[in-house]
């Protein structure tokens, strides 16, 4: 198997074990958890179906593209709680108009959207910050790492700030080279697996203060 492929297989697999993990301990039964569950299972399905594609030799992009707006509604949501009403509402209705013109009008289904992907890079790159800038404001606990929330956001600022320039450049730097489209990925699939990862800690430490 080649490194690419065997990277991109791992990567996949690692979003088993935060969900394990989350069902394990059932920290599913609070409100934060069960939307990380949610992205976990939608992760794992989005895997899942662009594994088929791909063996079946099938364009796995429209696939790819609506995962990722997923993740960035659930991130987005997770990260924002405190923000007022109509901060949170214009994104979420904002970012999928952003999306869906671009998805159906400008880049199409069939081609990594890197406009709209590279957008949601910055604002939750924006949000993560902006959450850690709130929790040396307030100090909600003694020691901040064993907040839950805390490793989630360490985790979508991982990826999303790992992947900005990968997202911009993608299309651009894969156009007429075939076969440089698996290692242009590694950088993405290392940074996923670092992702799950930090999700996996961060439903121990909702374990750890449940329990």
């Amino acid at each position: 198997m080649q490194i690419p492929l065997l990277i991109a297989n791992i990567s996949s697999g690692s979003v088993l074990i935060p969900l394990f993990w989350i069902v394990f301990t059932r920290q599913y039964r609070y409100p934060k958890m069960k939307l990380l569950l949610y992205l976990l299972i939608a992760s794992f399905g989005s895997d899942l179906i662009g594994y088929i594609l791909f063996n079946l030799s099938l364009n796995s992009y429209p696939i790819i593209n609506f995962f990722l707006l997923i993740q960035f509604l659930i991130c987005f949501k997770l990260l924002t709680e405190d923000w007022p009403s109509i901060l949170k509402r214009s994104a979420w209705i904002g970012f999928p108009i952003i999306f869906i013109v671009n998805y159906f009008l400008i880049q199409k289904p069939t081609v990594f959207n890197s406009y709209s992907n590279s957008i949601a890079c910055l604002i939750l790159m924006f949000v993560s910050l902006h959450y850690f800038y709130t929790l040396l404001r307030d100090l909600p606990s003694e020691n901040v790492m064993r907040i839950p929330l805390f490793w989630i956001a360490i985790g979508v600022l991982t990826y999303y700030a790992g992947n900005l320039l990968l997202f911009i450049i993608n299309n651009y730097l894969t156009l007429g080279a075939k076969g440089s489209h698996a290692t242009m990925w590694i950088m993405h699939n290392l940074l996923n697996f670092s992702k799950n990862i930090i999700f996996t800690i961060a439903i121990w430490q909702s374990y750890r203060s449940k329990k």
